[in-house]
């Protein structure tokens, strides 16, 4: 290319990025103020950020045009922008807060090193020595912010203090005025000279309907986004009260068999149990009476069972039980646990309410399964917010919802209780083909204006390419690293094998296990490493990896030194193009943690063959629940373990216990301390017996206490034995 169709070249290259950048500023300026014009995230430009743009690109047609006095007072424009953003986000109450020149969220401050650059660049122009080089240094911030910006943009993680632009577009128009300023420096093209009128009307109209038809396409693109979001939302919003609707036909049936067939407690315990199995959403159930302090509860758990006394405690769950107008009515009472929910059920005419503590989180993420990788759900509710950013429907750590919603729903409740669904964007999420069809039409639009007016954009092209080419290689390489560091530092034994089981390689925790170098096991065969007897369960493992199958198992291999390993031993297959090539294991030692197995199993035997009766509870006041009791506890007593389990041990007291030493007891558990004692105590058939009752708190490693330990001995014969002895001696 000769001298001048490089300045040509040149010419068109900067005219083409200024009638850009005006379009792109007065647009978004424009389109700034729209509100309900819901524009495309990726395109949506702040007021202030379009307004920065309009005036990089008067500064630049200044420059070109050689109008001094234009260049300078763009300067000092950018410079004021520059301190109102510092100023303004340095004594603001909010981060992030709204303009006091267009009313609108603001720049942020990282964007104000930018302007001072531009500004700076501006005022000194790019004539004579030195202010060229200012001019080549601010060009190439400028291209670094725009590199930076693009890469936090498609999901690069980056130190928030760095600076970018405020939106994609900006951070676009960074990088190419960089180029722009480092071409500049170099020479300083001058419009009227060099273009021609058809030229520069042809770039005009051109670069014009390029920006607008990616605008009007992403814009539309982004109205179907909108659209099937609502429509998906709609139809998960009704999944969703269908499935609460569906709990509560549930538990009103229940709550019907209750009073009419089930009166005894027994009865309910065992239905319960049912519930707890086919509906994880349960959480608590409480029935009672209110007139007649009849109250029966049962709960899936500990803190489901007192988080549902506390609720029917407060002033607010009673007036709400008391006004209850309607057979079903929901309430979400709690700020603190956003996603419990309880619902009240009343047969007509019947006295008995039911209260049943439902976690909605765990309802609506089951309904709600399926959409959770292509949209972020947010609910809102008047005690509180839940979000499922992929790891569960949780409470949100922001205390509002967010404004950019795709789709916006709201569903009532019985009784009032309103539930607010929003569904927005995906963080990070991964680009999909749709996303480049509008960029496409804008680009092939502005390549096809270049090659009307001999445009830079096939050399910007080409180095962009050159430069995805470059990344493309470095991410490969760093995968390579990456995978390496995983294989060779992994603390377990990683090897892998070809289709013959041969090994290829090991890393250093396979030579440590075996106590063999790396020489012995390369290219040997696993036969080599694996008993005889376990040939069978390896080989089958093998086969199936080989099938695409993983694979999992334990083995017990040998080292060098004769010393037994337990192995959880996992076979992955390695594909490559759709096929099997070879296969990867991963060998865990289990040595220690299958003789702490051993041992816990050998004291679990030595406690079921003691001759005293032994029962665990838990340290959980006041009731300290029993966990386990040893078939000399059911000997003695008669009670079964699911008969005692989950109740407090006062089922062994009746008429004659001393009360004195019940309290003793209850003392000596509140101080979690040892208590040793003879008590009147009573089997199931009501037989009575002298108990001698030894308890002991058990701690874990902290110290804290977390179950206790009691042993009962039947010392009846012993106690009569010594009765008969002191009546006789009486007599004497």
């Amino acid at each position: 290319m000769d001298v001048n169709n490089r300045e040509l070249a040149l010419q068109s290259g900067l005219l083409m990025l200024l009638v850009t950048t005006t379009v792109i500023g007065a647009g978004g300026f424009l389109l700034g103020f729209r509100d309900s014009l819901h524009q495309p995230k990726s395109l949506s430009l702040l007021p202030d950020s379009a307004l920065v743009i309009m005036l990089c690109g008067l500064g630049l047609s200044a420059v070109m045009a050689n109008l001094t006095g234009c260049r300078r007072a763009t300067s000092l424009a950018l410079a004021a922008v520059a301190t109102y953003t510092l100023l303004h986000n340095s004594v603001g109450s909010e981060p992030h807060g709204l303009s006091l020149m267009t009313g609108h969220p603001r720049l942020p401050t990282q964007t104000a090193p930018i302007l001072i650059m531009a500004a700076f660049c501006l005022w000194a122009g790019p004539s004579g020595r030195w202010s060229r080089y200012f001019w080549r240094s601010g060009g190439l911030f400028l291209w670094v912010i725009g590199c930076i910006t693009l890469m936090g943009h498609y999901g690069w993680s980056l130190p928030s203090w760095l600076p970018r632009a405020s939106a994609l577009i900006p951070g676009l128009l960074c990088f190419l005025f960089g180029a722009a300023m480092i071409m500049v420096s170099r020479h300083i093209p001058h419009l009227k000279t060099s273009l021609s009128s058809p030229a520069v009307f042809a770039c005009i109209l051109g670069v014009s309907l390029s920006i607008s038809s990616w605008f009007l396409v992403s814009w539309n693109q982004h109205q179907e986004t909108r659209h099937s979001a609502q429509q998906s939302l709609e139809g998960v919003a009704a999944s969703i009260e269908q499935a609460l609707a569906s709990r509560a036909v549930v538990l009103e049936r229940l709550s019907g068999r209750w009073s009419q067939v089930f009166n005894d407690a027994q009865s309910r315990s065992r239905e319960v149990e049912q519930y707890w199995t086919d509906y994880p959403s349960i959480l608590a159930i409480a029935y009672f009476n209110p007139l007649a302090d009849d109250i029966w509860r049962r709960a899936r758990h500990g803190s489901a069972l007192r988080w549902l006394d506390e609720q029917l405690l407060t002033p607010a769950t009673l007036m709400w039980l008391n006004q209850q107008r309607t057979s079903t009515q929901w309430s979400i009472p709690d700020h603190e646990h956003p996603s419990r929910a309880l619902l009240s059920l009343q047969q007509p005419n019947q006295p008995y309410q039911l209260v049943v503590a439902i976690d909605i989180g765990l309802l609506i993420e089951q309904e709600t399964s399926i959409i959770n990788e292509t949209y972020t759900l947010h609910v809102t509710h008047f005690n509180g917010y839940l979000v499922n950013n992929g790891d569960g429907l949780l409470p949100a750590h922001s205390p509002t919802p967010p404004t950019d919603s795709l789709a916006k729903y709201t569903t009532v409740l019985p009784s009032g209780t309103v539930l607010n669904f929003h569904f927005t964007e995906r963080p990070n999420s991964p680009a999909r083909l749709a996303d480049f069809i509008a960029a496409g039409v804008g680009l092939s639009g502005l390549l096809l204006t270049y090659q009307l007016v001999f445009s830079l954009a096939l050399i910007s092209a080409r180095a962009r390419r050159s430069q995805e080419l470059a990344q493309a290689k470095e991410t490969l390489q760093n995968s390579e690293q990456r995978f390496r560091s995983l294989f060779t530092q992994n603390p377990d034994a990683v090897f892998s094998l070809d289709l013959q089981g041969y090994h290829l390689s090991v890393n250093q925790s396979v030579l440590s296990l075996l106590e063999i170098n790396e020489s012995q096991i390369i290219g040997s065969h696993w036969h080599d490493i694996v008993a005889s007897e376990n040939h069978p369960v390896v080989a089958a493992a093998f086969q199936q990896a080989l099938k695409g199958l993983a694979q999992r198992f334990d083995l017990e291999v040998f080292s060098q030194q004769g010393q037994a390993r337990q192995l959880d031993v996992s076979f992955l297959p390695t594909i490559v193009m759709e096929q099997v090539v070879g296969v990867y294991g991963i060998a865990k030692d289990m040595t220690t943690l299958r003789q702490r197995e051993s041992q816990l199993r050998l004291y679990q035997r030595s406690i079921e063959a003691s001759s005293n009766g032994i029962l665990i509870c838990e340290a959980l006041p006041p009731d300290y629940p029993v966990l386990y009791v040893n078939p000399a506890f059911v000997a003695i007593t008669g009670y079964e373990l699911n008969e005692v389990k989950g109740f407090s041990c006062r089922f062994l007291q009746g008429q004659d216990t001393d009360p004195q030493q019940v309290t003793d007891i209850q003392r000596a558990l509140e101080q979690q301390r040892d208590i040793t004692l003879t008590i009147r105590n009573y089997r199931k058939n009501g037989q009575p017996f002298w108990n001698n009752l030894f308890l002991s708190p058990v701690r874990a490693p902290n110290g804290v206490v977390t179950h206790f330990v009691g042993s009962i001995n039947d010392i009846s014969e012993r106690r009569d034995h010594e009765n008969a002895l002191a009546r006789i001696s009486h007599r004497v």
